[in-house]
């Protein structure tokens, strides 16, 4: 397995544009068989991590250049730049990290400006669908009150579905076809689903459900989102030229942090709930965001 992350380029600013086990190639790799190892997410994350601590020895050195300090050594967590990717693991990681990226591709999450109102206010978008044409995702940090049972009224979820996860936590979604209620996951092997990122997934609900009647899957363990996000060819990119959002890779665990049993969610999100913990977890001046708005 050869390796695309020898380069001096930010790692933020590699184009890992493509799905996951999809052929790839960058600027420096015109091999048409070259593919993306399965954790390359992961990886790409541990070196952010690395990136970052030198940032931050970088800075410590130059605010006592006549004092005497002491530097911490890397995280642990964090693997050496010999690292090599095909070999990498999730447990590399902790369990919730984020970092910012400087592109948008599917799986990665848009966090709103803080300033930016509406339904929009604070939101924290999925991104299922990126290309030429329209992109889409889905807000996963509205969660409605109550359960499927109480919010999926009017929508298009089958009789079975609704009976099968009415302990479900439903999220608003977005503003467009609110009747249309998406299913997001963690479950592999639900038939019929679409892996959006490893560890994350979308559709498969009668999959889901059949898991669900055999015992090996729990029905609280997935949640809704109702209606969803739509960009036209090229708004997405004027938004974020404009500083609407902020684009960033996120840990399966806080993505789908609502997919459990939890009781009502919404008290946590109205105080900033997820929005601010991915802001926190990218660190440098997105944490002081966070940090500003904890103390409002």
């Amino acid at each position: 397995c050869s390796s695309a992350f020898s380069t001096s380029r930010s790692i933020t600013e590699m184009p890992f544009r493509v799905p996951i086990n999809l052929k790839y190639a960058n600027h420096a790799h015109d091999d048409e068989d070259f593919v993306l190892p399965p954790n390359w997410r992961e990886y790409r994350a541990s070196m952010v991590a690395r990136e970052q601590w030198k940032v931050d020895v970088d800075r410590v050195q130059a605010q006592n250049s006549f004092k005497r300090f002491f530097l911490p050594p890397p995280p642990d967590t964090i693997p050496s730049t010999t690292s090599d990717p095909c070999t990498l693991t999730a447990s590399s990681l902790p369990e919730q990290w984020a970092h910012p990226l400087h592109h948008v591709e599917p799986g990665s999450v848009l966090l709103a400006n803080e300033q930016l109102g509406g339904v929009f206010s604070r939101a924290v978008v999925l991104m299922l669908k990126v290309g030429n044409g329209r992109s889409t995702g889905v807000v996963i940090n509205r969660p409605l009150d109550g359960t499927l049972k109480d919010a999926a009224a009017g929508s298009n979820v089958a009789t079975p579905i609704k009976s099968t996860f009415a302990s479900s936590t439903v999220s608003y979604g977005g503003p467009v076809k609110e009747k249309d209620l998406a299913i997001l996951h963690s479950n592999p092997y639900a038939l019929g689903s679409t892996e959006v990122i490893p560890g994350v997934y979308v559709g498969g609900s009668e999959g889901l459900r059949k898991l669900v009647r055999r015992a090996e899957w729990e029905p609280t363990k997935a949640m809704f989102a109702r209606g969803r996000a739509e960009w036209i060819p090229g708004q997405l990119d004027r938004e974020i030229n404009r500083g609407v959002w902020r684009v960033a890779s996120a840990s399966p665990s806080l993505i789908l942090r609502y997919a459990k049993a939890r009781g009502s969610n919404k008290e946590e999100e109205d105080r900033g709930g997820l929005w601010n913990d991915i802001l926190s977890n990218m660190g440098g001046k997105y944490s002081s965001i966070s940090d500003n708005f904890r103390r409002e």
